[in-house]
């Protein structure tokens, strides 16, 4: 997960490049927002979270956000660590949907809705008859004055395709 690395466009990592000027939460307007903060300990987050049954069952004490994740993902079986994850993507969309300006929905909705996402793609993966090729790809530091594309992949179960 790319939040782990702590490369995601939090308020802390963007006020260190020098693209804001300040570090502080836009949403609670309190504390640093890093990834912690944004996932964990913001008010807006932790509505979220009570709206799972995840945090009932962990005692999230602070650290990293890598040092939470590998703390909950080594209790949690297989499925369950499948709905973590989901849900971490659904409180980090929360987030964002927030900063710009986006109407949210209802938290115990959005909620279903990630669990309604994750079962979606658990039936296109096991419908999906395309065969899987291991490529391996190696970063290469890119020339000077080139631009590099980071792109995302999708699964279609009407199509039978991804990429």
């Amino acid at each position: 997960m790319l939040i782990c690395t702590d490369i995601l466009p939090t308020v802390v990592n963007l006020f260190k490049r020098r693209v804001l000027t300040s570090h502080v939460c836009s949403r609670c307007g309190k504390y640093p927002e890093d990834a912690y903060h944004t996932q964990w300990s913001c008010k807006m987050s932790q509505f979220f979270w009570k709206c799972t049954y995840f945090i009932p069952r962990f005692n999230l004490a602070g650290g990293t956000f890598a040092d939470v994740f590998e703390a909950v993902a080594s209790m949690m079986s297989k499925a369950d660590l499948e709905r973590f994850a989901c849900c971490v993507w659904s409180a980090w969309k929360l987030r964002n949907d927030s900063l710009h300006g986006k109407q949210i929905i209802q938290l115990d909705n959005m909620v279903e809705n990630t669990m309604e996402m994750l079962a979606v793609f658990k039936s296109c993966e096991e419908q999906s008859k395309l065969p899987f090729i291991s490529q391996q790809v190696h970063w290469l530091k890119p020339q000077v004055n080139t631009l590099i594309l980071n792109c995302d992949g999708a699964v279609g179960c009407e199509q039978g395709s991804r990429g």
